[in-house]
C-alpha cells in the first residue's frame, strides 16, 4: 500500500486528487468510489490505455505497478466505508 500510495503520487494525483479525493463537480472520477467492473479492468485502463478516447491516458507502469495503486485505492475506499 506503501508503494501504491508513492506511486499514485506521483502519477494520479494531479488529476484524481490527494488520496484520489476527487475535486466536486470535477471531471475526473473520484477513485475511492471506483466500480468492482473498473477494479476489473484496472490494468487496462491505466497501463493498457483503453480508456484514452475519455482523456485517461495510459501511463509508463508495469502491471505490478499499476497494482500497488489499485491496492492503495481500495485502501482508502476501505477507510471511507469505515468512516476513517
Amino acid at each position: 500500500i506503501e508503494r501504491g500510495e508513492a506511486l499514485y503520487a506521483i502519477s494520479c494525483q494531479a488529476c484524481h486528487g490527494v488520496k484520489a479525493v476527487a475535486r466536486v463537480g470535477g471531471s475526473v472520477p473520484d477513485l475511492r468510489y471506483a466500480s468492482m467492473a473498473a477494479h476489473g479492468e484496472w490494468e487496462r485502463i491505466v497501463v493498457d490505455g483503453d480508456r484514452a478516447s475519455k482523456g485517461m491516458p495510459d501511463f509508463d507502469l508495469s502491471r505490478e505497478e499499476a497494482r500497488a495503486i489499485q491496492r492503495y485505492v481500495l485502501s482508502l475506499s476501505e477507510a471511507l466505508r469505515r468512516g476513517e
